[in-house]
């Protein structure tokens, strides 16, 4: 079916700047396309507005910061004593700063609450490609941990959770900004992508895949961290939806963070956004509770090594791949370009793709860091 619609030209002018940009788009057909998907799926997610809603209502963040009060000053000790603090300018006209005692390594977070029941299916296909990076899961998972042990209880209020990473967020992704500026790093290898904006569409997208939320139908967790069962979500027996750690969440936001420890914290350069420890552990747990995301970003990183180190030559081999197995998977052109741009973007930010230039065109290359983080093995 073919749909003409009409843009202005600061439009055409943006997503022209992004196809010249280093972010695997082919064409405006392609960009056009795999738009409309990402925002059906946004649509089809049955994520609650309630999230963006209690994010820009005054009465909300008190309502987060007094569920510390008891542990608010042993949380701010942890934080370093002689940083400046980022300060930014929301668009509700108020100053917010950044809250590092809400990025520290968390301490005496309470019990791990049982991780979620993912079906065999699920487990054996890859995430969705939208879900392109795994630093801001660790972002939440140490402001999840610092709520918790400071409310020393094993379940945190969904929604105040979620108004504090989205109260956050926008402001690290300014921060990473002016870093990414200042350290020189090119489009596609930026420490803030995935980060949302202060605006309400992208907050809430950022919390429906980056917190998490229960959907409405079958009441099953849904989001990053559900998928990776770092967190468990639930209704509460007084009805109110409620989030906790599970065991392998809490000993990934404990494992040291280039980005929130050292660039976020302490204002220095970092050379990847994820430790080798960190990448190590990732895809250790991968093969044990996402088996299917493990097999396709291990596949990706492969056939680039075989020599698909193009945008053009790697979603081919990504067709190859769906083609053998679909895995219950409705793919088409717009979706094969999500699940390849995706699976680089991860592979990037755990350094094991490299991103360099031909002219306009994108080259990639398998770095030796990846023999490291897999041990050798593809």
């Amino acid at each position: 079916m073919h749909i003409i619609t009409v843009i202005d030209a600061e439009t055409k002018n943006r997503i022209q700047t992004i196809l010249s940009s280093d972010k695997g788009y082919e064409s405006m057909d392609e960009f056009v396309g795999r738009a409309i998907i990402n925002l059906i799926t946004l649509e089809e997610s049955e994520s609650t507005e309630a999230i963006a809603t209690d994010r820009m209502s005054p009465g909300v963040m008190p309502q987060a910061k007094a569920s510390g009060n008891a542990g608010d000053h042993k949380s701010r000790a942890l934080a370093h004593p002689h940083l400046k603090e980022k300060v930014v300018k929301s668009t509700l006209g108020t100053a917010l700063e950044m809250d590092r005692s809400l990025l520290t390594m968390p301490v005496d977070i309470p019990l791990s609450v049982k991780t979620p029941n993912l079906d065999a299916s699920s487990m054996a296909r890859p995430l969705w490609g939208q879900m392109n990076r795994f630093a801001p899961a660790k972002v939440t998972l140490r402001i999840l941990g610092n709520i918790l042990a400071r409310s020393k209880t094993d379940w945190a209020d969904l929604k105040v959770v979620s108004a504090s990473v989205c109260e956050q967020a926008p402001i690290i992704k300014e921060t990473l900004q002016n870093r990414d500026k200042t350290d020189g790093r090119k489009r596609g290898e930026g420490f803030s992508a995935a980060f949302p904006i202060e605006q309400k569409p992208s907050l809430q997208r950022f919390a429906s895949q980056y917190v998490g939320y229960l959907a409405k139908e079958s009441g099953e967790p849904q989001g990053l961290l559900a998928d990776l069962s770092f967190v468990n979500i639930r209704k509460s027996p007084e009805g109110t939806t409620e989030i906790g750690l599970t065991e392998p969440g809490i000993l990934f936001a404990k494992l040291p963070s280039p980005l929130i420890d050292t660039v976020l914290l302490l204002g220095k350069q970092a050379s990847f956004a994820v430790s080798l420890e960190e990448a190590k552990f990732l895809f250790a747990h991968l093969e044990k509770h996402r088996p299917g995301e493990s097999e396709f970003l291990k596949y990706v990183a492969r056939r680039v090594g075989e020599g698909a180190s193009n945008p053009t030559s790697l979603l081919t081999a990504v067709d190859d791949y769906f083609k053998q197995d679909r895995r219950g998977m409705t793919i088409t052109e717009a979706v094969l370009g999500t699940m390849r741009t995706g699976a680089v973007s991860k592979l990037v930010e755990l350094g094991m793709i490299a991103i360099t230039k031909d002219g306009a065109r994108s080259i990639y290359q398998l770095t030796e860091y990846s023999k490291e983080i897999l041990g050798g093995r593809q």
